[in-house]
């Protein structure tokens, strides 16, 4: 087998007059009065149709192009594989131009043996000349063709006579049918009616390139086929084949990631590195002629350089990223669909990840300008028609979301037409997610699933184009990242909760100054991102920074206000200060539940912390009490399954913990699990804190295998989810080593110190977590020195009901403790 290599091709542009012979890379077509472009292997010939065709005295070539046999195939081997039993079957390979279509047709014809035809689909010309060549050579006789030719008979019933009488096997390859209708009979049939295309039976294979994917366009007799894009290795390869002076594996690797693996933009960024290696490198002349340099450069610069070549000789490769992509959309305009051109600049503003069809929303791109009176249904079959040519891909359960390649995302927003109205562009994609997001509310479940599919088009439209948000629209950039950020913080992103806050602030304070409400509202929400990452007193430093100006701006009894009043409680409780965070906390319900009223949320939240520092503090009566209160209100308000519900019912089932009530802590929080997995999902940190709690309660009750077993599973899912130097995240390893080092694991004590280590570099030396990491390393090691230079730390830094004192007392004493927090 040979190995593989793809050859993405180039784009050749002539202008021709009647009867002119076009030769681009070897492939011949004839063209009347037209225009021929060839794109990777991608011919278009759009001829005259009032220019009658007679029959031709020299009929065109159907042979395989020339000039490709030295190159090898690269990435194809299992589709090859695939293709060559194909025998009977009409094989529509499909995907977008330049993906590499006609080089696995063109291998496919090498493996096949000596009976292979190739026809040029691009036209009707080209169809019509190339068939009837092909009839000639299958055994049609010159007269019944010229007969049929002339109207007497049927060309396509005369091809398929000859095809099915032939002795030997052989391979009819259509390449580059974009144009569906162009192959269908009068019916409009395409496969095993009376056009061109029909079921060849056991003895021939018909393989058909196009960028047309539809099944209802084939009908059901076609088997489609999907020529996806290269994977790393392979693609990197082919830049390493085309430019082997251009650097090591791992930039080939980048570029080609960063290219989308697309062979078409492999072989142009290869070409182009080969030619700038081929000349000495110039003073003052700064092209690349790495792969690190052309990536560089196709991020800052992409329009400079396929626009600009340096093979003059070979001006194919100048606009073939380009032009590839226009070729398709001018198909769909012919084809009364000419929407699809600006769907395909907005669509290509976006992020590269999933753009979900509930985004597109008629009446907002009707409001826009750039859609003229577009319906509903112009804009389902402009989507259908891209799909068709594959420029995007239909993904998801229902085809409800498109994707589009990065490279053709790229290739759009660097046309003329887009570069001019870029700015309106991205502006209707903004007012979409405006639109999107105004039924939508954070703190609900059920929409959390919209609200990540919106994550990385709201990331993008802020951080790529955050200079062109000023004024007005800079701010319902702004009001958007708010609410993004909020429904990321619910449903536990709190890493891209923490950027679309950070985002929020900076815009609201360029705007509205530092210390607008609104500014206000977005520093209170930075403020609880540093809070979840560990850094306390930062957090401290803002909010209280929020609350002074918020108390002079709005009043000292205004929800926001009592907001950061209460916030701020909650970091002086992580900070050890239990005191000062149960006094905070007293006068934040005492006036919530004035002005709001005992039931109300807010309140709620206020006093189900105020029963968490009662637990912390040791009062587990009163906390106990104290929870019990506020999860029957939570149920009454909120529901049984509310996030905030389940918080409530994890904070009692601590409390039963402390209180040695394992059976029923384990139970409750199995449940809480339970429920948590179906509401919130397996990955919510809220969930992930359940299952944390409930693998330390089962330490405790000696079943080690199923607590380590849980616990390496909640480290590995923190580490994907919250990242390894999260505060949730290092707390699980510190158990995870607790419980290994139970079991005997003499490793336990140096995983540890690496906990330890992190939590020093992350959280520093004074933080109540690296404090208790101290706490376990000294208890392991029966380093009593170390334990009471530990406690008179803790006495200068935490409150003196501080859980970790009483453990550290308590070890002093003799007696063990069992980590419970």
């Amino acid at each position: 087998m040979c190995p593989d290599h793809v050859d993405a091709g180039a784009e050749v542009e002539a202008t021709v007059g009647p009867d002119a012979d076009v030769h681009a890379l070897g492939q011949v077509g004839v063209a009347r009065g037209g225009r021929v472009f060839q794109a990777g292997r991608d011919l278009h010939v759009h001829g005259d149709p009032a220019v009658p065709e007679p029959y031709p005295a020299h009929p065109v070539s159907v042979a395989l192009p020339h000039g490709w046999a030295a190159r090898s195939v690269r990435g194809r081997g299992v589709l090859l594989d695939r293709l060559v039993d194909a025998a009977g079957q009409v094989v529509v390979l499909h995907g977008v131009g330049g993906c590499g279509k006609t080089t696995v047709a063109l291998e496919l014809a090498r493996r096949t043996g000596p009976r292979v035809w190739w026809v040029d689909g691009s036209s009707a010309a080209s169809l019509a000349q190339g068939f009837g060549a092909v009839a000639l050579q299958a055994g049609a006789g010159e007269t019944e063709a010229r007969s049929a030719w002339g109207g007497l008979g049927s060309m396509p019933d005369l091809l398929w006579r000859a095809l099915r009488g032939m002795a030997q096997r052989w391979l009819l390859v259509v390449d580059n049918a974009d144009d569906v209708g162009l192959l269908a009979d009068a019916q409009g049939v395409v496969v095993d009616g009376h056009g061109w295309l029909r079921t060849p039976g056991p003895g021939g294979t018909l393989v058909v390139t196009s960028r047309d994917g539809r099944a209802e366009a084939w009908g059901g007799s076609a088997r489609l086929v999907a020529v996806e894009p290269l994977a790393g290795s392979d693609a990197a390869a082919v830049l390493a084949d085309l430019a082997p002076a251009a650097g090591g594996r791992a930039d080939a690797e980048a570029l080609a990631r960063r290219l989308g693996g697309l062979p078409l933009a492999l072989r142009l960024a290869g070409s182009y590195l080969a030619a700038t290696n081929r000349v000495p490198a110039l003073s003052g002349v700064a092209e690349p002629r790495t792969f690190a340099e052309y990536l560089t450069a196709w991020e800052t610069r992409f329009a400079d350089i396929v626009t600009r070549g340096l093979d003059q000789p070979v001006p194919v490769e100048r606009r073939a990223l380009h032009r590839t992509w226009e070729l398709s959309l001018d198909l769909l305009a012919a084809r009364g669909l000419p929407v699809a051109r600006p769907l395909m600049r907005l669509l290509s503003v976006l992020d590269g990840a999933r753009i979900p069809g509930w985004l597109l929303h008629p009446a907002v791109l009707a409001d826009s300008g750039l859609f003229g009176t577009a319906s509903a249904a112009d804009l389902a079959h402009a989507v259908a028609g891209l799909a068709g040519v594959g420029l995007v891909d239909r993904v998801g359960p229902g085809w409800d979301a498109l994707t589009v390649h990065p490279v053709v995302r790229e290739a759009n927003r660097h046309q003329a037409d887009a570069i001019a109205a870029m700015g309106e562009y991205l502006w209707l994609a903004v007012r979409l997610v405006e639109h999107a997001v105004a039924g939508m509310t954070h703190d609900d479940p059920g929409h959390w699933p919209r609200w990540r599919s919106l994550v990385p088009h709201c990331t993008h439209l802020i951080d790529r184009f955050a200079p062109l948000w000023t004024d007005e629209r800079a701010l319902v950039v702004a009001r958007i990242a708010h609410r993004v950020g909020d429904a990321c913080h619910a449903a536990g992103l709190h890493l891209d909760a923490d950027r679309f806050y950070g985002a929020t602030a900076t815009l609201r304070w360029r705007v509205l100054g530092a210390e607008h409400p609104d500014t206000l509202a977005a520093r209170h929400c930075v403020a609880l991102m540093l809070r979840d990452r560990g850094d306390l007193s930062s957090a401290a430093a803002e909010l209280r920074r929020v609350l002074d100006l918020r108390e002079a701006v709005l009043g000292v009894e205004e929800p926001a206000t009592l907001a950061t009043r209460h916030e701020l409680a909650r970091v002086l409780r992580r900070q050890g200060d239990l005191t000062g965070a149960e006094s905070e906390l007293r006068h934040v319900l005492r006036v919530r539940a004035r002005v709001l009223g005992a039931a109300h949320p807010a309140t709620l939240d206020s006093h189900n912390n105020f029963a968490f520092v009662l637990r912390q503090s040791g009062d587990l009566a009163d906390a106990e009490r104290e929870f019990r209160v506020v999860l029957r209100l939570r149920r009454e308000v909120l529901g049984p399954e509310h996030p905030d519900t389940l918080t409530t019912r994890h904070n009692l089932a601590g409390v039963f913990w402390r209180c040695g009530d394992l059976v029923e802590a384990e139970a409750q929080y199995r449940d809480i699990v339970t429920v948590g997995n179906r509401v919130l999902g397996p990955e919510h940190p809220q969930v992930l804190q359940s299952r944390h709690r409930r693998s330390c309660v089962l330490r405790d009750q000696g079943l080690l295998d199923t607590a380590e077993a849980e616990l390496r599973d909640i480290v590995t899912t923190c580490e994907r989810v919250l990242g390894k130097d999260n505060p949730d995240t290092l707390l699980a390893r510190l158990d995870l080593a607790l419980v290994t080092g139970h079991r005997g694991d003499p490793t336990a004590e140096a995983q540890v110190r690496d906990v330890l280590a992190a939590q020093l570099r992350v959280l520093g030396p004074l933080h109540p977590d690296t404090l208790t990491s101290e706490y376990h390393l000294a208890h392991s090691t029966a380093d009593r020195r170390r334990l009471d230079a530990l406690l008179t730390t803790c006495r200068s830094v935490l409150d003196a009901r501080h859980h970790l004192i009483a453990m550290l007392q308590a070890t002093r004493l003799g007696g063990l403790s069992t980590g419970a927090p």
